[in-house]
């Protein structure tokens, strides 16, 4: 009797861990996506073109990991997959663009990543350009 009792403990226990074990999965699988963003992201820093001032370069970079991180704030607004499908699209920018109309096309990649990024880049691309062409207008 006992060993009937031990092994639909262990049984109940399996099929209840299921769910959880998906779960955890994906917060991983995404974590892990998401941290290779920020540091595509990152590593613009030290990519700042000669001809845009350094507060002005950090601005961009700045605004464009908040709207990354923004976009993806969640597993249950974006998926592991979209954020995968955006950094290959931002390893494809870094190589193939430089200078500011790389991150344009990143806040235009982070535009179609879904309804979320279409509604995030819209309400916030404005406020981001004003505050950029601001600080270039200051030096």
């Amino acid at each position: 009797m006992k060993r009937y009792l031990l092994t639909f403990g262990l049984l109940l226990f399996s099929i209840l861990c299921v769910p959880f074990a998906h779960r955890f999965w994906r917060l991983a699988t995404f974590s892990s996506q998401r941290g290779a963003g920020i540091e595509l992201i990152d590593s613009l820093e030290s990519e700042r073109p000669s001809n845009i001032p350094k507060e002005s370069w950090e601005i961009a970079v700045n605004w464009t990991r908040t709207a990354y991180l923004n976009v993806f704030s969640s597993i249950d607004n974006s998926t592991a997959d979209n954020i995968e499908e955006f950094n290959r699209h931002a390893r494809d920018v870094k190589t193939e663009l430089s200078g500011f109309s790389a991150i344009e096309e990143l806040w235009e990649g982070l535009s179609r990543t879904g309804p979320y990024g279409q509604q995030y880049v819209e309400e916030f691309y404005p406020g981001f350009r004003r505050c950029y062409d601001a600080s270039i207008s200051q030096t």
